[in-house]
């Protein structure tokens, strides 16, 4: 409810203790790390995806995560590469095509210039 409420301090608590519960629940490392990454502490939202990952391998949502997490920072080319991999792992899932034709209109091509 506090990340509804956008009150990320909150949230992060809320969602601190819950996996001081359940240590596996994806979700709630899923939502803790957009917090952080929301918060600018990019190590430890990687730590959370890096955990969430443990838990579920081929979670489309982990992957996907990552994937925004590297567009984020910037990083288009491994924000792809992140997206394709949730693609596999979940082809019914829509947004990680989107987000990986967002990073793909953010690539230049090699020549500099627009994608091709």
């Amino acid at each position: 409810l506090n990340m509804l409420l956008a009150k990320p301090a909150e949230a992060k608590a809320d969602l601190s203790r819950l996996l001081d519960l359940r240590p596996d629940h994806l979700l709630a490392r899923l939502r803790l790390a957009t917090v952080l990454v929301n918060e600018g502490d990019l190590d430890e939202a990687k730590r959370c995806l890096d955990l969430a990952e443990d838990i579920d391998p081929n979670s489309s949502e982990v992957h996907s995560y990552r994937g925004e997490m590297l567009f984020a920072q910037g990083n288009f080319a491994d924000a792809r590469a992140k997206f394709d991999k949730a693609i596999a792992c979940e082809t019914g899932n829509p947004t990680p095509y989107v987000n990986a034709a967002l990073a793909v209109m953010n690539t230049a091509s090699p020549t500099g210039g627009p994608p091709d």
